[in-house]
């Protein structure tokens, strides 16, 4: 009865740390524009968040049997690429193809649920996630330009991505492991991998540009890494309680609900295919959201009705 709640609300959590995350992202890239290195202070902010939880006795270390243990390095490997590759991405194609590719995540995750888990929808939510997706492309493609080397890191962009969440997914749920100790088991090596590939990745310079930093500059940069522990948290919970496709989904909500806000609070001006395309995804996504809680309810009523009838035949049974 409650798991839809407890559901809900890690889902609306995790709204607001992207939100919040977006805004300190924004700030701190504007005074340190190294994206990798930023991801790879995150990271570690991230690792000293949970090691110190630890030692302090909120949770106690878990452990990865060995039949996981594949499943956990693939994780390790995945998660510290796919932020990079993301980052990469945005800069080596143009918006359009970017928001384009991203929403390519969500056939994938379908796909992947059937082959590994057996997974499948119904028409009316195969039918809201075909309409939610193509009000995405409807209202985030506007300037698709295509180039190789960028098709190419989009594409590593969206395998990484997607193998993360289904990989996240399966060490809590099937694996036994909580959040925080994922977590604990996968970001310092995270770390050691982001600082590895920082450089590749981000220009020359770094170092002398973070040293020289002001004050005010390092407290933003203090502030991207807080607001980064709290999506790194709210992203596992929600593959925790959930699945990798409720995660994608929620990523295209929030992008399109950015662009509906923008123009009612904000007075932004985004021409009407834009907004209708915004409104068919909220509204599909809506919907789909709506079918899931129907068929948990009525799971579980289905459940009650048949506990209840077992201990009506005890109790028949013991009369006789």
């Amino acid at each position: 009865m409650w798991l839809p709640v407890f559901q809900g609300a890690v889902l609306a959590f995790n709204w607001l740390t992207a939100v919040c995350t977006i805004a300190a992202n924004k700030s701190a890239l504007k005074i340190f524009p190294y994206p990798a290195t930023l991801t790879a202070l995150h990271y570690a902010a991230s690792t000293g968040l949970v090691v110190g939880l630890r030692l302090g006795g909120v949770f106690q270390r878990g452990s990865v049997a060995s039949r996981h243990r594949q499943a956990w390095f693939a994780l390790i490997a995945v998660w510290a690429l796919c932020n990079s590759f993301s980052n990469a991405s945005l800069e080596a194609n143009s918006v359009g193809f970017y928001q384009l590719m991203k929403v390519l995540v969500t056939p994938i995750v379908v796909l992947l649920d059937r082959i590994l888990y057996s997974k499948r929808l119904d028409y009316r939510k195969t039918t809201c996630l075909v309409l939610a997706c193509l009000g995405v492309g409807i209202a985030t493609v506007s300037d698709v330009q295509f180039n190789l080397r960028g098709a190419l890191i989009a594409l590593c962009s969206v395998l990484t991505g997607v193998a993360q969440k289904v990989l996240n997914e399966f060490m809590q749920q099937k694996a036994g492991l909580s959040t925080l100790q994922l977590m604990d088991l996968c970001f310092p090596a995270m770390t050691v991998i982001g600082i590895c590939i920082a450089p590749l990745m981000d220009r020359p310079g770094v170092l002398s540009h973070l040293t020289a930093l002001s004050p005010h500059d390092g407290g933003l940069v203090a502030l991207s890494s807080l607001a980064a522990v709290t999506i790194n948290y709210s992203t596992t919970l929600v593959l925790g309680v959930t699945n990798a496709l409720a995660l994608v989904l929620l990523g295209q909500m929030k992008t399109c609900s950015v662009l509906l806000v923008g123009y009612v609070v904000y007075d932004a001006r985004p021409n009407a295919a834009v907004l209708a395309g915004a409104a068919l995804a909220v509204v599909s996504l809506a919907a789909f959201a709506g079918l899931k809680v129907c068929d948990i309810l009525s799971r579980d009523a289905l459940e009650k009705q048949q506990l209840l009838g077992h201990q009506q035949e005890m109790r028949t049974g013991a009369g006789r």
